[in-house]
């Protein structure tokens, strides 16, 4: 943790937030990239994790997740950040776990439980427009979780990248 003063740490996660709003305003506005545009939102949350604290990441997750639903015309884009804002803070949680087995086990678990979540959660939505066969959706699942793996990896590099490059300016 960087930032000491509370003062700091609201105006740090406030401008976090707000550029998170940004992002999820684009991922509106722009025909492709909704996916892309909230993770990239939801990653904003490791910032506010590094230099305040995972307390202040979740209230800025908690406030993107209600500005976004109550500021966007269209839901999806809130939605999938609402799945996948709060991802690290569990990051930044299990990976101060000992075993990296463990870690990685849970990091998946908790994927595919948003991902079943996600999927049975708004089926109704799409059941109209497309109900994939069994076979594809299992391929679909498995896929998702290499795309998981794969995030997950670069995530950490960004990061590293973060904390290297930025949070050294911080300093008070």
């Amino acid at each position: 943790m960087l930032l000491n003063s509370p003062v700091k740490k609201l105006a740090f996660s406030a401008v976090t937030a707000a550029l998170s709003l940004v992002l999820l305003l684009l991922g509106y506005l722009l025909p492709s990239g909704k996916l892309g545009l909230a993770a990239l939102a939801a990653c904003l949350g490791a910032a506010v994790v590094l230099s305040c604290s995972r307390r202040w990441a979740l209230l800025c997750w908690v406030a993107v997740s209600i500005l976004s639903m109550l500021l966007l015309p269209q839901k999806r884009v809130a939605v999938l950040y609402l799945l996948l804002g709060h991802y690290p803070v569990v990051k930044s949680l299990l990976e101060g776990l000992r075993s990296r087995v463990l870690e990685w086990v849970l990091k998946i678990l908790v994927f595919y439980a948003l991902l079943f979540g996600l999927y049975f959660g708004m089926r109704e939505l799409f059941a109209e427009l497309f109900t994939p066969p069994f076979g594809i959706l299992a391929l679909f699942f498995v896929a998702a979780g290499a795309a998981f793996v794969v995030f997950d990896l670069a995530f950490s590099q960004l990061i590293v990248l973060y904390e290297q490059r930025i949070l050294k300016h911080l300093k008070e």
